[in-house]
């Protein structure tokens, strides 16, 4: 006659540091890695609620466990063979294989649980057991099963991951015989009971009375994967079904254990335990002494959590706490990166919309056509990527992109644009060839990528590549947290209307960069922060950046980086006025700028600037600049300019109006010929102004009227007499400084190679007017030139002040041509130039507007008389071929180390040597 065999699932914790003795169960299912008990509940998982689809759950990764099985000999020497002595591999790898069967078989199709009063489906938990072996292990002879004798286990009755042939990189399942807890009222039960902890930093499952079991002939493999997985529920944050400690309101704990059906049984020491008549609810679940009774009985659900004889259902909550607890808790045996899924394709010409939670270690492709919405989280795998085609749109609306893997990056977003063609607007229509739009809003994060939006098209060749630069990036108020680098915007022709607009991109222990920018023009940042990157903030090569309106820049190494390879190709805009400032704090230097000359070249305004390690800016090589109205304090060097006016590019470069609290204020040191500095006010520990020139850099040179008869320079000093006012140092060029009215703080006292001239304008009062030469200026002033020539004079007989204003003249409608998209226009304006700077502008307009063999030739007509052009040349002729090879360049070790060489000289030219090592090395 067949017995009518009971098997329960008992929950113990082993908890060797508590002492529960009689009293309450303190409502902790499992001990942290660092020894504390976990609270039931733990952290769920956002946005995954009971609208799931089963095209929802296809989706999700598959989370892989893998574990080995420990069988421990029992009192009988029976160690999983009928007989002592016999082949353990006679029934052990069969069985094994039938259990995780069907232990998989429950996890990929739980059933509706049945005391849930509106039970939703889980369709596939998309948890798996894989049996984790390694062939050349000598010390695992059977494939990720062992056998041990009975004192094998040091009196613990589990092994730990120190004992075991993998350690921690498994589940360690241990089998093992206990004297049954027996049911007085049904001597013929024994419970089939399991145990979950922790041990050495890991976690183990161990099941009771298998053995027992087996050896009566009794074929329990179904069920002890039913006791398997519910041990797996506890590691993984799950209390019994029935508890009353369960978050999870799609149970039904008061029905769960199926009343008070017995009253007492006997422990597996002999003693009559009498079962509580209270109903779990009440909350009096204790170990050892009284327990209710849903450790004697049968329940009428089945849960997989519950005591009861199907245990095969899951319900959504207890799936959210799971998968939530797996995402957070890297444990080693266990990942959703073991196994990776195809690329995964999003249909063309469809609106697509992810509310539910993405566990996705593939590929994501946006088609043409297609738009998809994220309003949830997405947890992509290592190296993984989301990819918007032209003409695809991604909408993250209130979602969070993170990384999935342990330790490990995901790639980000990569949307491809169109070089032909200007840029869409990121809410208008949009054309299947046009480019693709990422926009990023209403508090969305994207966290823990290799760089979080990028408008490059990785695996694309060259140059097919480069056809598809230019994405839209559309960023509002949202985070970017922990990626290597926050944005890339790579080489595009036309206006840039990428934006980022009230977002916090923090760099955290692993940003390096914000947002690098190359060879594009208008891509803007309003009430962004920019903190804790190791590198930059905004980092920018031959682009024009944009940064005007109350952004933050804290903890970085450089706060905003402006790079040029080449004269006229790139500028800045940090700041204007009538708009909140822009924030400056505790970076080691705020702004660093090599060679911005084109357009408004690098435009500083309105920005407060505190605590500078070095420089609060850093301007170096030849440059064109306006500093205007900005509070500088607490730093080194309030502002550093090196050899702004190197190669006879000397726009007219003014600071104006700028307050100074720090231990340098301004550091000019070689040719700056044509700085001014006007209206500013000082105070220094060290000194206001110094001009220095030496045998490498040259004789030292601002220019030569600061301030003019009509009007003071107006600067107020320290302290003239006290601290030092105006320092020239080295060999430096002779200046002209006017005062107005003798005010204390207007005359500098320290002497120097200057003059202190008197001027019949009193104090500076606002900004000098910024001229706006025509065309008509142009030619008058080079008629005045040339009527000096025509009357038997040279070069050296024109007076300084007509060269100043040809140059200023020439490069400012140059400048106006190429920013309207008229480079014709503005090489026009160069031809018959012969003078060396006109040929420098011809060589940047024709290189930046990709007419190389133009370019080629005005390098060519450049003078290689001194040290400092003949580096030019070759330094742009390493240039000009990497333009002309694009992404397929490769810098030789020669050519390497001959910019090493000038980057690090006193040349202005260095400027452009280190931005050429930075594109290409990233040095």
């Amino acid at each position: 006659m067949k017995k009518n065999w009971l098997y329960f699932f008992v929950f113990a914790l082993l908890l060797p540091s508590l002492s529960f003795g009689q009293g309450k169960f303190e409502c902790y299912t499992d001990i942290s890695d660092d020894g504390h008990p976990q609270p039931f509940g733990g952290t769920t998982i956002n946005c995954a609620d009971l609208s799931y689809s089963e095209e929802d759950y296809l989706l999700l990764n598959e989370f892989t466990i893998y574990v080995n099985f420990h069988f421990v000999e029992n009192e009988l020497g029976e160690n999983f063979h009928l007989d002592p002595g016999g082949d353990p591999l006679l029934y052990a790898p069969a069985i094994i294989d039938k259990l995780l069967n069907f232990s998989n078989g429950y996890w990929a199709s739980p059933q509706l649980n049945a005391l849930s009063a509106n039970p939703t489906k889980v369709y596939d938990s998309r948890i798996r057991l894989v049996l984790y072996s390694e062939p050349d292990n000598p010390s695992d002879p059977y494939g990720g099963i062992f056998f041990h004798p009975r004192n094998a286990t040091g009196g613990l009755d589990y092994i730990r991951p120190s004992q075991s042939a993998y350690g921690a990189k498994v589940l360690n399942v241990t089998f093992r015989d206990k004297n049954g807890v027996v049911n007085i009222e049904n001597p013929d039960v024994v419970f089939l009971s399991g145990q979950t902890g922790s041990s050495d930093n890991s976690r183990y499952v161990r099941l009771d009375n298998f053995y027992w079991h087996h050896s009566r002939g009794i074929e329990a493999t179904w069920n002890l994967a039913r006791n398997l997985n519910h041990e797996i529920g506890h590691i993984y944050n799950l209390p019994h079904s029935f508890s009353c400690h369960n978050t999870c309101d799609d149970l039904d704990n008061t029905l769960e254990c199926g009343g008070p059906s017995c009253t007492q049984y006997v422990n597996s020491a002999g003693t009559v335990i009498q079962c509580n008549t209270l109903p779990p609810s009440s909350c009096n679940e204790s170990w050892g002494g009284t327990i209710n009774c849903c450790h004697c009985t049968y329940g009428n659900g089945n849960n997989f959590m519950g005591y009861n004889g199907d245990a095969r259902a899951m319900t959504v909550c207890q799936w959210e706490i799971m998968m939530g607890r797996m995402m957070l808790q890297h444990w080693d045996f266990a990942s959703f990166c073991r196994k990776g899924e195809p690329v995964l394709y999003l249909p063309q010409g469809q609106d697509i919309s992810w509310g539910n939670i993405k566990i996705l270690n593939r590929d994501v492709v946006v088609t043409s056509g297609t738009t998809l919405t994220v309003s949830c989280e997405v947890w992509m795998g290592e190296g993984k990527r989301i990819v918007v085609h032209r003409g695809g749109k991604l909408i993250i609306d209130g979602g969070k992109l993170t990384s999935l893997c342990k330790g490990a990056r995901w790639a980000g977003i990569a949307v491809h644009g169109n070089a032909a063609r200007p840029q869409p607007d990121p809410f208008g229509p949009q054309g299947a060839d046009d480019a693709g739009i990422v926009i990023v809003k209403n508090n969305s994060v994207i966290e823990h990528a290799r760089t979080a939006v990028s408008t490059s098209a990785p695996g694309w060749p060259w140059p097919a590549l480069e056809e598809r630069f230019g994405g839209v990036v559309y960023a509002e108020n949202s985070q970017f947290i922990e990626n290597g680098k926050a944005a890339e915007f790579m080489k595009y022709g036309f206006e840039n209307k990428s934006r980022f607009i009230g977002c916090t991109i923090d760099g955290g222990t692993e940003g390096y960069a914000g947002a690098s920018i190359w060879a594009t023009d208008g891509v803007a940042f309003n009430r962004c922060l920019f903190t804790n990157m190791s590198q930059y903030g905004i980092l920018a090569y031959d682009a024009g950046v944009i940064v005007k309106e109350a952004n933050g820049f804290t903890g970085n190494r450089v706060g905003i980086s402006t790079q040029a390879t080449m004269p006229l190709s790139g500028f800045a805009e940090i700041g204007e006025d009538g708009v909140e400032p822009n924030y400056f704090s505790g970076n080691r230097e705020h702004i660093v700028s090599n060679a911005a000359a084109f357009g408004p070249g690098l435009s500083i305004a309105n920005n407060e600037m505190f605590n500078a390690q070095a420089a609060a800016v850093r301007i170096v090589g030849p440059s064109r600049y306006d500093i205007m109205s900005n509070s500088i304090a607490g730093a080194l060097l309030g502002i550093h300019v090196l050899q702004s006016g190197s190669l006879g590019l000397q726009p007219r470069n003014r600071v104006i109006g700028n307050t100074f609290s720090g231990t340098v204020g301004i550091n000019a040191v070689g040719e700056n010929r044509e700085m001014e500095f006007l209206c500013n006010s000082f105070s220094s520990s060290l000194f206001d102004f110094r001009v220095a020139g030496n045998a490498a850099y040259g004789p030292g040179a601002i220019r030569e009227n600061q301030g003019d008869f009509t009007r003071a320079a107006g600067n107020c000093f320290t302290a003239p007499g006290q601290r030092i006012d105006i320092m020239t140092a080295g060999p430096t060029l002779s200046f002209d400084y006017y005062v107005g009215s003798p005010l204390a703080c207007k005359t500098p006292l320290n002497p120097g190679n200057y003059s202190v001239e008197l001027s019949n304008g009193d104090d500076c009062e606002n900004e000098p007017p910024k001229e706006t030469p025509t065309l008509a200026d142009l030619q008058g002033i080079k008629a005045e030139i040339q009527a000096i020539l025509d009357g038997g004079g040279t070069m050296e007989d024109v007076p300084y002040r007509l060269l100043e204003a040809q140059r200023y003249a020439l490069g400012y409608l140059a400048n106006e041509a190429m920013q309207q998209g008229d480079a014709a226009g503005a090489l026009l304006l160069l031809d018959g130039e012969p003078m060396p700077f006109a040929q420098l502008m011809k060589y940047g307009i024709a290189a930046r507007a990709g007419d190389f063999a133009l370019a080629q030739a005005a390098l060519d007509a450049l003078p290689s008389g001194d040290a400092e052009m003949g580096a030019f040349k070759q330094v742009q002729a390493i240039n000009l071929a990497r333009l002309q090879q694009g992404l397929a360049y490769e810098l030789s070790q020669g050519d390497s180390l001959f910019l090493e060489g000038i980057a690090q000289s006193e040349l202005g030219v260095n400027a452009y040597a280190r931005s050429i090592l930075g594109l290409l090395a990233g040095r």
